[in-house]
């Protein structure tokens, strides 16, 4: 019944009639015939309305002009009751509570119900005292048709079967409503999709791809939860995440490898998911999650889509994903190659130029130790001075030097791939007994527990070239000292320093410079190589005063 008229019980008897003859609408077989061609054209109507909230209307329409009843009202069922989609009498919009009345019943069971007379009824609540009968019909599972009359025993069998015929027409014409807009919103969306590819293939980086699959994901397809996992060495990582997501780009979901997203990954096959928490082996990265879809980009990693809703995606909703993931797979393999390239173009530039400087070296600066060798060859061969030797065998050993120096800065590249945890306290003393340093001190104030990730031979180098430049470039006796620097209680690096004379503050900045020297016979080459493995581990080495006023280099690894 309408609005409140109430339910009943399939027992009642009161309640639930069915009769073939008699009823204010019952006629005779002409009439019958007459409804139902009436309502074989209102089929058409109901086709031809303008969205599902007229189709609504026209039943209510149909319901008074053609079966002759007076107080009609399509009910839709809301979080909170049911809602007036369309009355005869009652304002379009009102909720309504209405548990365990007929109408409630009529959408929990999904069949016809008709109450002879309310009054009667244990379970129905009329809203007013002159409603006696009631007729309540499902239309399809999401909507009720129910009309009242102000007399009991008004409706009979055949106001049940013409309603209920009326019923299937509205049901049919809402799902062709409903799919017809499905069509549409498809075609919409594939149009809005083959827009956005556009965009995707004009990506210059992997962020800026990320950014355009988040927003065409919830733009477009209407995924407000997704995110994409890529792989990077063997496990999955969060590249893109949504706001209403639960995970956080950076994040590794699922640590010990296994999941459902790790089989997409593999088999290449899409996984669609009703409800998750009926599947086996299934590891959602939320409690609430129900829905779930996940789509392989590529050989990248999977994208992912989730709802708290059973059900909520279905196969067109897929089709969508993995259309939009093929043009994201075909990108990311194109940054990746266009990135590839440009590493390589900068590594054969750099290699260039450390030929270049090579090519300089051999031709200008080894020259210069080279003719001194030359001179002190003919003057030994005249006379035989073993002075003269001295010098032909210090002009070799410059020469071996800087040749030894220069073959490491034109190396291709360094094997940063053999890093690993490095004390460099204990490797501060390893370098230290390498040098001549008879008359120099060395201090390590470094926690003999700090490590850093570094190649080892490369760390030796660097520190064998600053221990040496404070050793060789100052008066003795000297004093070195290796000590933590730190931050807020964190040691984010280390120092080396020396009581010497100091580094003038207007050459500090060229100390690093390639041939860069103050000294007479130096090669120019070791401070350059120190800060070239400086740089390779990602650190950052800088020049500046200790607190004697002698040399003081810091080195930041972060």
């Amino acid at each position: 019944m309408e609005n409140g008229s109430g339910g009943a019980d399939d027992s009642d008897g009161a309640d639930r009639t069915e009769r073939d003859t008699g009823g204010a609408h019952s006629g005779d077989s002409t009439a019958h015939i007459d409804r139902l061609r009436a309502l074989h054209h209102a089929a058409t109507d109901l086709m031809a309305a303008d969205g599902i909230d007229a189709v609504y209307a026209t039943v209510v329409e149909t319901a008074r002009s053609v079966l002759g009843f007076d107080f009609c009202t399509v009910f839709t069922r809301v979080d909170d009751g049911y809602r007036v989609a369309a009355s005869s009498h009652y304002r379009e919009g009102t909720v309504l509570e209405m548990d365990g009345s007929i109408l409630d019943r009529t959408f929990e069971r999904d069949e016809s119900m008709v109450v002879d007379d309310v009054k009667k009824s244990d379970t129905a609540r009329p809203t007013r005292d002159s409603y006696r009968s009631a007729l309540s019909v499902p239309i399809g599972g999401e909507a009720v048709l129910q009309t009242v009359a102000t007399t009991p025993e008004t409706y009979d069998r055949t106001d049940l079967e013409l309603a209920e015929l009326l019923a299937l027409h509205a049901d049919a014409a809402i799902v062709t409503h409903r799919s017809r807009g499905m069509i549409l919103e498809q075609k919409r969306q594939i149009t809005q999709l083959h827009d956005v590819a556009a965009e995707i293939g004009g990506c210059e980086d992997h962020g800026e791809l990320f950014e355009l699959l988040r927003e065409a994901s919830e733009r477009i397809l209407g995924f407000d939860w997704c995110s994409l996992y890529v792989i990077e060495d063997g496990r999955f990582v969060v590249a893109m995440a949504s706001e209403a997501s639960p995970v956080e780009p950076g994040d590794h979901p699922f640590p010990d490898g296994t999941s459902k997203a790790r089989e997409v990954l593999e088999t290449g096959e899409s996984l669609l998911v009703e409800d998750v928490t009926e599947i086996e082996g299934a590891r959602p990265t939320s409690d609430r999650m129900r829905a779930a879809m996940t789509v392989p980009v590529g050989t990248v990693g999977v994208f992912n889509a989730a709802h708290e809703t059973p059900g909520a995606f279905d196969a067109g909703d897929l089709e969508l994903a993995e259309l939009l993931t093929e043009g994201v797979a075909d990108a990311y393999a194109r940054i990746d190659a266009q990135e590839r390239l440009r590493r390589r173009t900068q590594e054969l530039a750099t290699q260039n130029e450390r030929l270049d400087r090579f090519a300089s070296t051999v031709s200008h600066d080894i020259r210069n130790p080279l003719n001194v060798a030359i001179g002190y060859t003919e003057l030994a061969a005249e006379t035989g001075d073993p002075d003269a030797f001295d010098r032909i065998r210090a002009a070799h050993d410059r020469i071996e030097t800087m040749i030894k120096e220069l073959l490491v800065l034109t190396r291709k590249d360094f094997p940063l791939e053999d890093r690993d945890a490095v004390p460099v306290a204990a490797h501060v003393r390893e370098a230290w007994d390498s040098l001549h340093t008879a008359e120099a001190t060395l201090q390590v104030t470094i926690p003999e527990s700090y490590t850093v990730q570094a190649h080892p031979t490369l760390l030796s180098h660097v520190l064998e070239n600053l221990l040496n430049n404070a050793i060789t470039h100052n008066d003795s006796p000297i004093t070195v000292t290796v000590e933590p620097i730190e931050t807020d209680g964190r040691i984010r690096g280390f120092a080396v320093e020396d009581t010497g004379h100091g580094i003038a503050p207007d050459i500090r900045g060229k100390v690093f410079d390639h041939g860069y020297t103050t000294e007479r016979g130096g090669t120019g080459f070791g401070l350059a190589i120190v800060e070239e493995f400086i740089e390779a581990h990602g650190w950052e080495i800088s020049a500046s005063e200790s607190d004697g006023d002698g040399a003081r280099f810091e080195i930041d690894t972060g």
